[in-house]
């Protein structure tokens, strides 16, 4: 399913950001989509600089990361991320972790855990990934007197009631376990309800038809969700067509990596 070696943007980059706000407004068929990503492209190349100082990478003394494109005929790129900008995934994403909860019936004093849609709006804006998710949830949300570690659940595991992990070896085991099983949902539901957001695929077809622009997906998901949301929605035809794909657990930092 992956596509051939990336082709990097050489003195302009445009991003998710821009292609975000250009598909909610711009005519599929008009290529000021396109050309408004590039428009804004110097900005964001001095933002993609200074976090690659931070790296240890050279950058020029305007603050312009330097890379070589592996096409010569690439000037700028087009990078989409998935979750919340191809598709708007994250009511998918809530129902998955619903369900892994009821999976291993999870409880707090008899109550079962379940996140609403309201709550899980806000813990999405305050912490990304989804392990990360669950521990602050049970770390600090689940923390209403001040007890240090939280609260965890009681749970089900091969019909057996399982107490409350307590120590940091059980607990990881469990949203590891947690974690397997959302993913698991999350590809059936994504085959049930995932569609694309208006106008992203017809800004993604643009720029794949411009010699000028390499054009990728890359994301911090994991591999088996992303993948699943990736051929459902954007299709195999049109996959072939990029220059890169990417998954959050194939690679640390996937904005730079390659482009270095």
């Amino acid at each position: 399913m992956m596509a051939s070696s990336v082709a990097v943007a050489t003195a302009q980059v445009a991003t998710l950001g821009f292609a975000r706000q250009a598909s909610r407004r711009c005519q599929p068929a008009k290529h000021m989509c396109v050309r408004h990503q590039l428009h804004n492209a110097q900005h964001f190349n001095r933002s993609l600089a200074s976090t690659a100082r931070g790296h240890g990478v050279a950058s020029s003394r305007r603050n312009a990361l330097k890379v070589v494109a592996k096409n010569p005929k690439h000037k700028f790129a087009l990078l989409f991320d998935c979750d919340g900008v191809i598709v708007d995934s994250e009511e998918l994403h809530r129902l998955a972790y619903n369900g892994a909860f009821n999976s291993f019936e999870l409880s707090i004093e008899g109550k079962a855990v379940v996140w609403s849609a309201e709550y899980y709006e806000v813990l999405a804006n305050t912490v990304g990934g989804g392990k990360p998710k669950m521990k602050y949830h049970f770390n600090t949300n689940m923390n209403p007197t001040g007890i240090i570690g939280g609260v965890w659940p009681e749970y089900v595991e091969k019909g057996i009631k399982m107490p409350a992990p307590t120590d940091d070896k059980a607990k990881a085991a469990l949203v590891d376990a947690l974690q397997d099983q959302k993913t698991e949902l999350y590809k059936k539901i994504v085959e049930d309800l995932a569609v694309a957001r208006p106008g992203v695929l017809a800004l993604m077809d643009e720029a794949i038809a411009r010699e000028d622009i390499a054009v990728g997906i890359c994301s911090a998901a994991t591999l088996a969700g992303f993948e699943k949301v990736v051929n459902s929605v954007v299709g195999k035809e049109r996959l072939a067509k990029l220059d890169i794909i990417l998954a959050g657990d194939q690679v640390g930092g996937i904005y730079l990596t390659q482009y270095i």
